[in-house]
């Protein structure tokens, strides 16, 4: 059994609970705008992927007025309807105490990801945050991880990525580490095994015996 040294964390829908925020703010901002909620069929297709680029693809051309809509909605509402997943900060720890580095990749805005992982106390179990501002190009192309490796001085090859859709298998695979598939991913298991992870988490805590 492998025991990784280095672990990189996707934030949103891996570490924090943000599906029903997501799915509100894409709700909201569709009913403002085109006078309809886009369905959950809709989304899943473009999940992983940076806000602005999804919102291209829902609503070519309109991207500026839909992110203004989106983003508002959403910092409103993040902190009443986002959470950690269950055990976080336990896990979180524990590795920390093991010594494994530890990092987030997200496509997430950078001030938004701080202000997620400060507001759950997550913040201080990191020792590199790799947001969407930080690369010109993004998940599932692999420099978000590979940037996430150098600033941990980490090898790809001790190296395992969680994420909770293809984009994150893709970009961790791009850069030559191993990826986890997480089981509370709002995409059903058959999607993401097409994948092929190497290997699946039921639960956060699954992760401690690959590591410590």
């Amino acid at each position: 059994m492998p025991r990784f040294s280095t672990v990189l964390f996707d934030l949103d829908g891996t570490l924090i609970d943000t599906n029903e925020l997501i799915l509100r703010s894409f709700a909201y901002t569709s009913q403002v705008h085109l006078g309809r909620p886009w369905t959950k069929e809709e989304l899943l297709p473009h999940f992983g992927l940076p806000l602005r680029e999804q919102l291209q693809l829902l609503a070519p051309g309109r991207v500026e007025e839909l992110l203004t809509t989106y983003s508002r909605f959403n910092e409103v509402e993040h902190d009443r309807l986002a959470r950690p997943v269950p055990q976080a900060r336990r896990v979180l720890s524990a590795l920390q105490r093991s010594g494994i580095k530890l990092g987030v990749v997200t496509s997430k805005r950078r001030h938004l990801a701080e202000r997620a992982l400060r507001h759950f106390r997550l913040w201080p179990y990191f020792q590199a945050v790799v947001c969407c501002e930080d690369t010109e190009r993004h998940k599932p192309y692999p420099e978000p991880v590979l940037l996430a490796l150098e600033r941990l001085e980490a090898r790809a090859a001790d190296t395992l990525f969680l994420g909770d859709t293809p984009c994150d298998l893709l970009a961790g695979k791009a850069a030559g580490v191993q990826t986890a598939a997480v089981s509370w991913s709002l995409l059903p298991r058959e999607q993401l095994a097409t994948w092929e992870p190497d290997f699946w988490l039921s639960r956060l805590t699954d992760l401690l015996p690959l590591c410590c």
